[in-house]
Parts: structure tokens; sequence; C-alpha cells
């Protein structure tokens, strides 16, 4: 186990102090002090937060005002602990990411917009990664300095990040070239302050950083995927076949482009991983939302995966694939009378490569989470390296059982 000291839990006193001027004086959310705070969270890791701080946030929190787009969530993420809500969504800070609803393409609307959106969150996420990694290596910021890794490791962890990005980037039409983040940043219609705001590390080990990174370009993927199927689905029902595998084969490309994040996660050092999950016990990616969407656009989970902790713990989600979300396979049986011949040939075709990459990026994710957790039992009270074994085989479209 490492040696490196725990930070001493005291109150950040010039942010909190921050904070009392603000709520005094302002309460404006565009001029509330975001980055004093977040540099607190950065010096010590969220669950060594002062007091002072924490209870000053608390009472932004309580406030009665219109609920803000960027604070409130931030305040939600930044609370969590401080307020016993502590999960794998407040931990990634999801909903501070904007991440683009699929339901409103379900009814029809164009989902291009929102999964160009995805494209630049992707973009923005991935580049701040490798900024933070290079700034890193080179001795320009002290940010989590625990367990830095060394020049070979940092390197290769910077190769895998570039050949992560430049897929996207290609997409988003922007060269690889230094400083990518300010690139990024000058175009995207992403707001800064969500990226800036949504990493708020447990603890001040450096390889967290890369770890939340990757973890929300997954969620982010996952959205992505989700935006594509609920357009397949609409098409299908519109007679539109030909819409149907464009869509499915986008939802494809949307997950090669989650692919090469599995290689910068290979990346992160075990003894480091230990030593900052002793704190995230609470959260676990069986929380996923964006997952369970994805999954229950493509079928209709059965009863038992539907009523097991991968949906009981994510309620709202669960209510939504209960009475809201069709799915591509009831979307094809409702119009089998309309779909048949080659349409029909090359949908299957479509739904056949879209379900290959997703169980091969099961089968990665489990390999990967094999290798870093061997036997030990996963965050968030759940089985882990068990749980991830028996679901990678899970049928992407066959018909659920009675």
């Amino acid at each position: 186990m490492s040696q490196q000291p725990h930070p001493t839990m005291l109150d950040a006193v010039p942010a909190a102090e921050l904070v009392r001027r603000w709520r005094t004086v302002s309460a404006d959310p565009g001029m509330f002090p975001y980055d004093a705070v977040v540099d607190a969270y950065h010096e010590v890791g969220k669950h060594f937060t002062g007091a002072e701080l924490l209870e000053e946030l608390n009472r932004v929190q309580a406030a009665a005002r219109p609920r803000h787009e960027i604070l409130d969530p931030f305040l939600d993420a930044a609370l969590d602990k401080f307020d016993d809500r502590y999960d794998y969504v407040t931990y990634l800070a999801l909903d501070l990411l904007g991440l683009p609803d699929p339901v409103p393409v379900l009814d029809g609307v164009p989902a291009e917009p929102q999964q160009e959106l995805c494209r630049w969150l992707f973009a923005g996420l991935m580049a701040d990664a490798l900024a933070f990694e290079e700034a890193a290596r080179d001795d320009k910021h002290t940010i989590l300095p625990g367990l830095r890794p060394g020049w070979g490791l940092a390197d290769k962890r910077l190769r895998h990040l570039r050949r992560a990005i430049r897929p996207v980037l290609g997409e988003l039409g922007i060269a690889d070239g230094p400083d990518l983040a300010a690139a990024v940043a000058r175009r995207s219609p992403v707001d800064g302050r969500r990226l800036r705001c949504s990493m708020l590390p447990v603890y001040t080990h450096h390889d967290e950083w890369m770890f939340i990174r990757v973890l929300q370009c997954f969620e982010t993927v996952f959205q992505w995927v989700s935006l594509s199927l609920a357009a397949a689905i609409a098409a299908i029902r519109a007679g539109d076949a030909p819409g149907g595998v464009t869509h499915l084969l986008a939802a494809v490309g949307a997950l090669n482009a989650a692919a090469p994040a599995f290689s910068v996660l290979a990346t992160l050092q075990p003894v480091a991983f230990q030593e900052f999950r002793r704190y995230t016990e609470g959260a676990s990616a069986i929380q996923s939302r964006s997952y369970k969407v994805m999954e229950a656009l493509c079928r209709r989970p059965d009863a038992e995966r539907i009523d097991s902790a991968a949906f009981t713990l994510v309620p709202p989600v669960r209510e939504r694939i209960l009475t809201t979300y069709p799915s591509l396979l009831e979307a094809l049986q409702a119009c089998e009378d309309r779909l048949a011949g080659p349409e029909r040939a090359r949908i299957d075709a479509a739904m056949q490569t879209f379900a290959d990459r997703l169980i091969r990026w099961r089968q990665t994710h489990y390999r990967l989470a094999r290798r870093m957790l061997g036997d030990r039992t996963g965050t968030g009270y759940t089985e882990g390296v068990p749980y991830l074994d028996r679901v990678r085989t899970i049928p992407v479209f066959a018909p659920p059982t009675p």
C-alpha cells in the first residue's frame, strides 16, 4: 500500500470566504466563484474537503432560487458526500455535463445536432485529460501530485490519448497539434465551466484525473449511441429502412469512438487505483444511467434483468424503460409486414454489426476490470468482476425471455 500521507482535513478558508461573500452580496449564478471552489477540492480531494467550505456550499444549495443549469448540478456533485448521496452519477458529475436526452429523437426530432454535441463533449473531455497529463509530465502544475507516473508511462498514456481523440477531431475538422484543449474550446458549443466543474476527484492521486475523464467519455458515448438508436427506431416506425440502417451504423461509429479509450484506461497504475478507490465506496458503474438506456433501446430487458440491482439502483431510468422507451426490437416487430427482403436484410446486418461491437466493448471492459480488481468486490456495494462476467454475453437484440 502506498505510503502517501492523507491530506490534512483543513478548511479551504479562501474559497469558503468567497462563497460567503457571493452568497451575501451577489447570488448571481454567473458570478459564483467556481474556480476557487474547484481549486479547493483539488487541493485535498472531495473526501477531505473542509467543513467550512462544505457548509457554505450547503447554504447556497438550500437557498430558494430558480434552478441554474451550471450551479445546481455542480452543487449536487460537490455536496454528494456531505449529503450522503454519493454515487456514480455524482462522482462523475454527469448531470453537469449536459448529456442530451434521446426521448425527443424517438418522437422525430433530428438526432444530428445532439450527436454533434456529444462529439464536442467527447473531444473536450479527452483534450482536457491530454492537457493535464502533458502539463504534469513537464512539471507545469502541482494538481493531484500523488503517485505521478514516470516519463515512460506518461509518454505512453499521452500517445494513447492522442490516438483516442484523433478520429473525433477529424469529424469536427480540428487538426491534431499543440494546446489541443484550447483549440477544441475555441470552437466547442460546450460551456467550459461544465468541463472545469465536472472534475471533482475524491483524493489527490494523479491518475484519478484520467480515470474520471475516461469514464465521462464512456458515458458521453453511451448517450451518443442512444441518440442514434432512438433515431433508428423513429426511422423504422416511419417505414424508412435506409434511415434505420444509417442510424444503426452511426451507433456503431459512436462505439468505435470509445474503443481506444480503453487503452488509455489500461495505463492506470494499480497502486494509485487502489488508493483513491478507498474513497469511492458507494459509486459503481452498475449505476450508469446512460448504459441502461442504451441497453433498453436495443430491446426491453428480461424480467430478471429489469428487477436486478443494475436497474433498481437507477429508479428513474427503470421507470422510463417500463413506461416510455420503445425498443428497436419492438419497432421491428411492429413493422414486420412493411419490412421484408433486402431492406430487412440490411437492417439485420446493421444490427449484427452493432451487437458485435457492443459485445466486444463488454468483453474489453471485463478483461480490464479483472486485471485491475482481481477478486476484490466492486464499489457501490456490488460484486465487481463476477457481475461483469455474467452480463458480458447478454444478447443485445434477442427477444426477452418470459
